[in-house]
């Protein structure tokens, strides 16, 4: 009892917004305290980053080509200012880079679950295998680093299953 009492208390300390970092850019970079899971933190972004895919209305060609960006430049900034806060190049509890990662790379695969949850496992293949470029990716500097290989590997999980579905693979036809 006194341990699981420990261990709660010691959690919920852990998940206190860093001092010098504000609370917004601290919530959004655990994905809404997603990253916080004690296990598997980044593929639970993954989810925010599909729930946020399923959710949000989906943005016209034109729109992509302003708000991918966009957004990246932000979770990029985002990202660094956590690590930075927290005195780590990549903290598992900064999930925004897997939550964009998926949010972008869903931007043209069809708006299903099942879908969505091809490519969700793809991506998280390619994020945990991290085959050349993503491993190399990793090495950049501060935000950058923390972003940019999950952009790669979400840049081959939509390859990936694009080539599928071109190959009539069935992915996640229902729902």
């Amino acid at each position: 009892m006194a341990t699981a009492l420990g261990d709660a208390l010691r959690r919920r300390r852990a998940s206190r917004c860093p001092p010098g970092l504000a609370f917004p850019i601290w919530l959004v970079a655990t994905g809404a305290l997603a990253g916080y899971c004690p296990v598997i933190p980044g593929t639970v972004g993954s989810l925010v980053g599909a729930a946020i895919a399923l959710l949000a209305p989906r943005p016209s060609p034109a729109a992509c080509l302003i708000l991918v960006p966009v957004t990246l430049l932000l979770a990029v900034a985002v990202a660094g200012a956590t690590a930075a806060a927290l005195r780590a190049s990549d903290p598992p509890v900064v999930v925004i880079d897997e939550a964009w990662a998926m949010w972008a790379a869903s931007l043209t695969a069809p708006r299903r679950v099942g879908a969505l949850a091809t490519l969700g496992l793809l991506f998280r293949v390619f994020d945990i295998w991290k085959p050349f470029p993503v491993r190399a990716a990793e090495r950049l500097p501060g935000g950058w680093g923390i972003l940019c290989d999950d952009v790669a590997a979400a840049a081959f999980a939509g390859a990936a299953h694009h080539g599928l579905g071109a190959r009539g693979v069935a992915l996640g036809r229902a729902g």
